[in-house]
């Protein structure tokens, strides 16, 4: 999935930067600043997933850059009520939901 929706944006003309699969959320949010990301998108597959991105909003959260990175997430894990409702209420900035690339 992830790799697809890499692809699909990078040859519509957007500078996409794929950090792969398992990454740390101190990886994630550093290169977002070193690439002056416009958004942060995270893909999960398993349910544990759901987690560790809910985690990494809370990261956002507490490290106060939620203003400045609107998230997009998808993947297999997650549907679009528990991203719009459950995520969307725990995350300062902007987040939504993406069902399939």
């Amino acid at each position: 999935g992830k790799n697809l929706v890499d692809i699909i944006l990078s040859n519509n003309g957007y500078n996409v930067v794929n950090l792969g699969i398992k990454q740390p959320v101190a990886a994630i949010l550093d290169a977002a600043q070193q690439h002056n990301a416009d958004v942060i998108v995270l893909s999960g597959l398993l349910i544990k997933s759901t987690v560790v991105m809910k985690e990494h909003l809370q990261e956002l959260n507490h490290r106060g850059m939620a203003p400045d990175y609107p998230v997009l997430l998808g993947g297999a894990a997650l549907t679009r009520a528990y991203v719009e409702q459950d995520l969307h209420t725990i995350y300062e900035g902007e987040v939504r939901y993406a069902r399939d690339a």
